[in-house]
């Protein structure tokens, strides 16, 4: 039997909200295949189902080990392997957490919602026995919080808030990266990942023409693709805007709409935040 705790790291535990139900209400082929397609767009989003070579070994780089265990996702990533010796634990684990919170934001731009959370700990996962006291740690972090984000442990924000590594940037890697809820006597820091998904934006999948481009001056072609850049950081933001507002109006319990009512206040932090107008927020109409 392999060490128990050589997969020493940061474990995160991902509900797909409402799948549940959903898999309980399968009674057909059909309902069966609409749910797994569902499911197969997680497993790429969080690239669970590495196809390519490179991606192969990408993660075996990695030592990245998931389960996928019906309407939930576990993924292991351990701070020891060539790509932590490659570059340090502080640049190869934040960008693992950055990409889970891009990989969010994916899943929720396909009318999924998720849940979840991470801690650190270790996963032993061999001839079908699983054990972790870090999936422990995560689950049961997920099953105290309500809203629609996927939550880090408090000792993974601090890690990565403290970490000497931080100098070595103008602005801390987290600033965008973690967002804190705070509601009476309760708070968590989870990814931010709205906020995450319009800093990654560029001007690709625009009208952008290399043509025009090269007739601009420096300055003129700086601001020509950031025009471009907040034009689809604004499209972004209204397919957020509707996506939400189809779930709330399509929820039949008080309890889901309020966590649609909680994800139209974050929409419009991050609208805020980002310096955009108020046509862009978001307000649902009903119970405040």
């Amino acid at each position: 039997m392999t060490a128990y705790d050589q997969n020493y790291g940061i474990t995160a535990f991902i509900d797909l909200l409402g799948f549940g139900l959903r898999v309980k209400d399968i009674n057909s082929q059909a309902s069966f295949d609409e749910v797994a397609a569902k499911v197969q767009m997680v497993h790429e989003a969080f690239d669970l189902d590495p196809k390519t070579e490179c991606e192969k070994e990408i993660k075996a780089d990695m030592r990245q080990t998931s389960i996928s265990l019906s309407d939930s996702i576990v993924i292991n990533t351990p701070i020891e392997s060539p790509s932590v010796d490659r570059m340090g634990s502080f640049d190869a684990l934040m960008d693992v957490l950055d990409d889970f919170a891009l990989a969010q934001a994916m899943c929720v731009f396909q009318g999924v919602f998720l849940r979840g959370a991470i801690a650190d700990g270790w996963l032993y996962c061999e001839q079908g026995i699983l054990i972790s006291d870090g999936l422990v740690k995560a689950h049961a972090i997920e099953s105290s919080i309500s809203i629609p984000v996927i939550a880090v442990s408090d000792e993974i924000y601090e890690a990565f808030a403290t970490h000497k590594d931080n100098q070595n940037y103008s602005v801390s890697p987290g600033h965008q990266l973690f967002r804190k809820f705070e509601v009476a006597e309760s708070s968590f820091y989870f990814l931010d990942y709205l906020a995450c998904r319009l800093s990654a934006m560029t001007h690709h999948g625009t009208e952008f023409s290399f043509e025009s481009c090269q007739k601009f001056s420096d300055e003129e072609k700086d601001k020509y693709l950031n025009d471009l850049r907040v034009k689809n950081q604004i499209n972004v933001l209204m397919e957020h805007k509707a996506l939400i507002e189809k779930a709330y109006y399509q929820a039949n319990t008080e309890a889901v709409k309020q966590k649609y009512r909680w994800l139209a206040s974050y929409h419009n932090q991050v609208v805020n935040d980002f310096g955009f107008d108020n046509d862009y927020a978001l307000i649902l109409k009903g119970k405040p």
